[in-house]
């Protein structure tokens, strides 16, 4: 188990969990905006796979380690996933997920 300094858990846990509960937050408005204009279609979709992506790593044994924390993201890129119902646009989904995902590898692998 990693134990530097670097590498806080509780940390990372509260900061995926804050991550999480703003994107669903945000959903909530953004639902009764897309009634009136479809731009936000894309907000929505966009903040769902924020959702999407930072609940899924809430509380996890792989984030024990930075190691097993990136292997677990690169696993997850391959991951297929069954369109939520409540997306848009699901390609457009997808390359939000993905972004995201890619973002997170590159952010801790330079850590």
């Amino acid at each position: 188990m990693e134990t530097s300094k670097t590498w806080d858990v509780e940390a990372l846990n509260t900061g995926f969990f804050a991550k999480s509960r703003n994107a669903e937050r945000y959903l909530d408005e953004v639902k009764t905006k897309v009634v009136s204009n479809q731009n936000y279609e894309m907000i929505f979709d966009e903040h769902y796979a924020i959702f999407h992506v930072y609940t899924y790593l809430c509380d996890k044994a792989f984030l024990e380690s930075r190691m097993k924390f990136i292997a677990e993201l690169k696993s997850l890129l391959g991951h297929p996933i069954d369109k939520p119902t409540e997306v848009y646009d699901f390609g457009r989904f997808k390359q939000f997920r993905k972004n995201i995902i890619e973002n997170l590898i590159k952010k801790f692998e330079k850590a």
